[in-house]
């Protein structure tokens, strides 16, 4: 495991420096390891040219990123600005906009919850998407799939949610083949058989079969007893 440091607690014996990014060139100096992105600017518009650099560029650093922070410099100011719950009032987070493919739906499949909860999982013709190769993504549930008007067979435009979770955000309506074919919800449940209902005024369709169900045994288990446990 590898990390960069980025700030310091409880400095005894000594006094740091009152700049934040001077603290960073310190911890350098100590022989820990720092991003090598990190800069100080002056102005707004140094801001946006940095963050531009960065998104531009992001695809060759040798981590994930999803933004950049903005953070005051002078430490006196930011004591005196102080935190808003755990967010500090000195900094802040500039997403870059999440990254978008396009692909092919395959076919859709129907996955168990431990609580019974039926989830539409769309099966990808495999793309790269925000630095990994993206298979399957979320349909979260049959108003979802109404929404988008999606069908298997199309072509349909994938984004990573705040860069970590594969959706589908929508379908290219003129890509459409005519062998496409809708997507039709189960009655049954995909693994144990038993009917699937869906609360009046809900969004997810349930397994009724509880315990019965293999799929919701498996899960109610993994959740009594994560893997960590095990090792």
């Amino acid at each position: 495991m590898s990390f960069y440091a980025y700030s310091t607690g409880v400095v005894e014996g000594g006094e740091l420096a009152g700049s934040h990014y001077e603290r960073f060139l310190e911890l350098k100096r100590w022989g820990l390891p720092m991003c090598p992105e990190v800069k100080r600017v002056s102005t707004l518009n140094e801001v946006i040219d940095y963050y531009q650099a960065i998104m531009n560029g992001r695809d060759d650093l040798a981590y994930e990123i999803d933004g950049v922070v903005i953070k005051l410099d002078d430490i006196e100011k930011q004591q005196q600005l102080g935190f808003v719950a755990r967010a500090p009032r000195w900094a802040i987070a500039y997403k870059f906009p999440a990254q978008e493919e396009l692909t092919v739906l395959n076919d859709v499949e129907f996955q168990v919850g431990r609580t019974g909860a039926i989830t539409p999982v769309a099966k990808l013709e495999p793309v790269f998407v925000g630095g990994v190769t993206v298979s399957n993504a979320t349909l979260h549930n049959a108003d979802e799939i109404e929404r988008l008007g999606v069908m298997i067979g199309d072509t349909v435009i994938i984004r990573r949610a705040g860069d970590v979770i594969p959706q589908v955000t929508g379908v290219v309506m003129d890509r459409r083949p005519e062998s496409a074919k809708a997507v039709v919800y189960p009655t049954q449940c995909p693994v144990c058989g038993s009917d699937v209902e869906r609360v009046e005024g809900e969004a997810v369709s349930r397994c009724t079969g509880g315990l019965v169900c293999s799929a919701q045994r498996k899960q109610a288990l993994s959740t009594l007893y994560p893997a960590k446990r095990w090792m």
